[in-house]
């Protein structure tokens, strides 16, 4: 089975219409015609800096100076994608736990947010997309069962590639315990996937799993976001600062200037007041 054939089983399981197959609201720009946007999350001493304004960011394109147009927080609707491992290892106690911290986290959603749930075994299932329903997802989440082996990296794959409207800021959370024992595509198949995706990534992984957390750091680095150790006795809690912290991020538009069609990456600094920040790496402008 060839490669591509993989991924169009992948997108065409999850992909909820012929639209979203064939590609509209894929994450590439036209640097003539579309602002780039960009999710900026802003931390000294790793809590979240507040307070900043247009005045403290600078941003370059390529190396070429831009000019931010708008700063936001808060401001656009969040549609968090959780894609959640529910493989045998999940049996037990675990499965419960997963259940509770995942319908939290959907009653912490604000009215105008949205929410697809993927759960993945050796094989996928979408059981909402961009749903505003949350009684629904939360039926939902009390349906899951456990078996099977992981396919976190096909998930992980699956969730950056959803579509998302423009003006949803994506969040993707991927939940696993274990080690990849199911995927069909390969991590630097996936690492492409996440450079040109609009949705900042967080990674939990349960236990000392250090296979699926090195994947998983690699795939957040590049969105922007990062990845976090939990255990049982947490899971709520790691959930929940995850949304917390998304809720936090600066939302950074401009439109680039002096810059060629391709791939740009992209560098934020803030001026004078320090700190670190994490940001997508860069974006694909045809």
């Amino acid at each position: 089975m060839t490669r591509v054939l993989v991924l169009s089983m992948l997108l065409a399981l999850l992909s909820p219409s012929v639209d979203a197959i064939n590609g509209r609201g894929q994450p590439t720009f036209r640097s003539r015609t579309a602002g780039v946007r960009v999710d900026v999350l802003v931390t000294r001493s790793g809590r979240p800096v507040t307070g900043l304004t247009l005045a403290d960011f600078e941003l370059l394109d390529n190396g070429v100076p831009q000019t931010v147009q708008s700063v936001d927080l808060e401001e656009a609707p969040v549609h968090v994608i959780l894609a959640l491992d529910t493989s045998a290892s999940l049996s037990g106690s675990r499965l419960p736990t997963l259940i509770r911290a995942s319908q939290t986290m959907v009653d912490q959603l604000r009215p105008a947010d949205r929410v697809t749930l993927v759960t993945f075994q050796r094989r996928l299932q979408l059981l909402a997309h961009d749903s505003p329903d949350r009684v629904a997802v939360r039926d939902a989440m009390g349906m899951m069962r456990s078996g099977g082996a992981t396919s976190l990296r096909d998930a992980t794959y699956a969730g950056l590639m959803l579509p998302t409207l423009s003006h949803q800021r994506p969040l993707l959370l991927v939940f696993t315990d274990g080690r990849d024992a199911g995927s069909w595509l390969s991590a630097g198949a996936v690492l492409e996937a996440a450079q040109v995706s609009n949705a900042v990534t967080y990674g939990v992984v349960l236990r000392d799993e250090d296979a699926s957390l090195e994947f998983l750091e690699r795939v957040t680095e590049a969105t922007g976001g990062r990845s976090i150790r939990a255990d049982r006795n947490n899971l709520d809690s790691a959930f929940q600062a995850v949304l917390a912290e998304f809720r936090a991020r600066y939302l950074l538009t401009y439109s680039p200037s002096n810059v060629a069609p391709g791939w740009h990456s992209i560098e934020v600094r803030v001026r004078r007041r320090g700190g670190e920040v994490r940001a997508r790496r860069g974006y694909l402008a045809r």
